[in-house]
């Protein structure tokens, strides 16, 4: 290790953790509470690299990951610390939660009060919360196990088909009329090594050009992921993603440091993300970033060249490509439980931004409408959806008379409704197809690449 590794080793072992083990041994140091594990690993290649990575042992869960270049000390800190805090959130609560869920709530309640006492007193890792119906796609995103009630097993379909990444069970009608709680262990335990099944995804094939690395940062609620590509001419390289629950544009910087020199000859970099766009110059209000200049910024720095695209755009754009056969196309992208979404519009085969970047930033004229209840009540069910997206897709239905429109809304898993909605506003036969599409983060590698070369 050079100097600056030393002195960065010896900070973080001077530091005091209260009920967390620190372990060291050759160019890693681990901090260990219970079954959540973080661990500090050096690596000393042409320069100095440093992996943060927290991982929850009870199903091997990434919950904190990423590598920078040791060239900062104080950059270097501030990332531990954000480590540890999110270490320390983990350790605080470090159960597998279950949501159990039925219509208004009060009787998956006491059932959970009942199963929360024995997981208790037989020091069980499971820690159950109840939710009613319309509650339960705002919460269940926490959840790494959903359990319905007989009262709404007609639901049950729907929901597994939202919730593709989680455990979702129905209760057996005599589990829950007896409040059998052996029978939810017994349930529980027979599903926790289960694999969860995923929607088929569709791979596009990448253009030669060359050695270059796709950026997409992904907005999951309370964390984010950078997920990164690297390609030589049409073969993925490398692959990879970053995980944390803060976010700042200094977190592309540290990677870009990475990748830089750990692969030279990289030389164009194609950065797909959340916000709007105006001549390069990014708003994320969200994150309190405004007009950034990325790709100026980041061209100056790294000598490479640069391309920025917003992520609704780069999913219209990557999907538009099987459709040979239409001009005008529409995708409306609204993730999981989220009060406002965003469209990629494509009038005559191309992609319209509009004046300023502002073309489908659809949060604008949200303000405007009127709805049956405030949006962020609206959001957390399917009719809520049904209702933001329909009138959305009404004003933007009448702008541009697409052929067709995408829906990639997690949420709204019956079109009929959509449809049938817009028909009480515009006749039938001026609604254009409506599709339903993944959020595929393949496709949206794809479009930002064949938006970059567009342009």
């Amino acid at each position: 290790m050079n100097n600056i590794s030393e002195i960065y080793k010896k900070w973080i072992n001077n530091q005091n953790f209260k009920d967390i083990q620190t372990i060291n041994e050759p160019n890693k140091i681990y901090f260990k509470h219970g079954l959540i594990e973080g661990c500090v690993e050096f690596y000393s290649l042409k320069k100095e690299i440093v992996e943060l990575k927290i991982v929850n042992l009870t199903n091997n869960e990434n919950k904190f990951f990423l590598h920078f270049e040791l060239n900062n000390i104080e950059r270097a800190k501030e990332l531990f610390t954000e480590m540890i805090e999110c270490l320390l959130d983990l350790k605080n609560n470090n159960k597998t939660k279950v949501l159990i869920c039925c219509t208004s709530g009060i009787t998956s309640s006491y059932f959970c009060e009942k199963l929360n006492e024995y997981s208790k007193k037989e020091n069980i890792t499971f820690e159950f919360y109840a939710s009613n119906y319309s509650e339960i796609y705002s919460k269940g995103i926490d959840f790494e196990y959903i359990l319905l009630t007989p009262q709404i097993k007609h639901q049950s379909d729907e929901i597994k088909n939202i919730f593709k990444d989680k455990i979702v069970e129905d209760i057996p009608v005599k589990t829950f009329a007896t409040y059998d709680i052996f029978k939810i262990f017994e349930l529980l335990s027979k599903t926790k090594n289960s694999n969860v099944t995923y929607s088929p995804k569709r791979v596009n094939k990448p253009l030669k050009l060359g050695t270059y690395l796709v950026i997409c940062i992904i907005h999951y609620y309370q964390n984010f992921k950078i997920v990164y590509s690297i390609y030589n001419q049409c073969e993925k390289i490398n692959q990879g993603e970053i995980l944390k629950n803060k976010y700042s544009l200094k977190d592309i910087e540290d990677f870009l440091d990475y990748a830089s020199f750990s692969f030279p000859n990289i030389e164009k970099i194609y950065i797909c993300t959340p916000g709007m766009i105006n001549n390069n110059l990014l708003s994320f209000p969200f994150f309190n970033i405004y007009d950034q200049d990325l790709v100026e910024n980041f061209s100056k720095k790294y000598n490479k060249q640069f391309y920025l695209c917003n992520d609704a755009n780069a999913l219209a754009r990557g999907y538009f490509e099987e459709y040979k056969n239409i001009d005008n196309f529409i995708l409306y992208y609204s993730p999981l439980a989220s009060r406002v979404g965003g469209a990629g519009i494509i009038i005559d085969n191309k992609l319209y931004n509009g004046n300023n970047g502002l073309a489908g930033e659809v949060q604008f004229y949200q303000k405007l409408l009127i709805f049956s209840d405030d949006v962020n009540t609206l959001s957390k069910t399917i009719e809520g959806q049904i209702e933001l997206c329909y009138k959305q897709l009404l004003i933007l239905i009448s702008c541009f008379s697409p052929d067709k429109i995408a829906l990639c809304c997690p949420m709204i898993t019956d079109l009929s409704k959509v449809k049938q909605n817009l028909q009480k506003y515009i006749p039938n036969r001026f609604i254009p197809q409506i599709i339903k599409v993944d959020e595929d983060i393949e496709t949206m590698v794809y479009g930002a690449i064949l938006l970059a070369n567009e342009t």
